[in-house]
């Protein structure tokens, strides 16, 4: 539910975790990121705490319902063939698909995305439906190559999807878009 009220941390079950381990899985419990913790706002938002596993050079964000289907190793190579931080895909009815985002942790970049994610969420704070994360949206290309918008709503526009969209295409403007249409075959756009 996205009605922003705290939740309880929900622990696996001791066998679940046995499960895990055996299996070399690793894990931890994490808080929904951001000062006021609220999970309830988007469950979506946990993934900014991938931006903290500065061990790794480059992360891919999964979303559960995606399955791959073929090694999904040569992806990483696009954050230097395309000279850009983070890379993403458009959705059928969103500029940004976080379903399956390309990151380069940061501890520097995880403080400015729950900065702006505490600016949005900030209690007392009244949403804004055509300036949610601080600025106007123009239009937007989405996965089947056409231009939708002008404005956030979008699928997810208020939630972690249009949180990362604002954040790499305004923000820091270092985001590369993979396209795809059936007449040119796939190339990059950069925002």
């Amino acid at each position: 539910r996205r009605d922003g009220a705290r939740r309880p941390s929900v622990r696996l079950e001791a066998v679940d975790e046995a499960a895990l381990t055996r299996a070399r899985c690793r894990w931890r419990y994490a808080e929904p990121p951001g000062a006021y913790k609220r999970a309830g706002f988007h469950m979506g938002h946990y993934k900014l705490l991938a931006w903290q596993h500065t061990e790794y050079e480059l992360i891919q964000l999964l979303d559960a319902d995606l399955l791959p289907v073929a090694p999904m190793d040569p992806l990483f190579g696009l954050a230097a063939s395309l000279g850009a931080e983070a890379v993403g895909c458009p959705g059928k009815v969103s500029p940004l698909n976080a379903g399956w985002f390309l990151i380069r942790p940061s501890l520097e970049r995880f403080d400015a995305l729950v900065a702006l994610l505490d600016r949005r969420v900030a209690p007392g704070r009244a949403p804004d439906r055509e300036r949610p994360w601080g600025r106007a949206i123009q239009n937007w290309v989405n996965a089947f190559n056409q231009t939708k918008g002008p404005g956030w709503a979008f699928f997810d526009g208020l939630g972690n999807q249009g949180h990362m969209y604002s954040f790499f295409r305004f923000e820091i403007r270092d985001l590369a878009m993979i396209l795809n249409t059936k007449r040119d075959g796939p190339r990059e756009r950069r925002a």
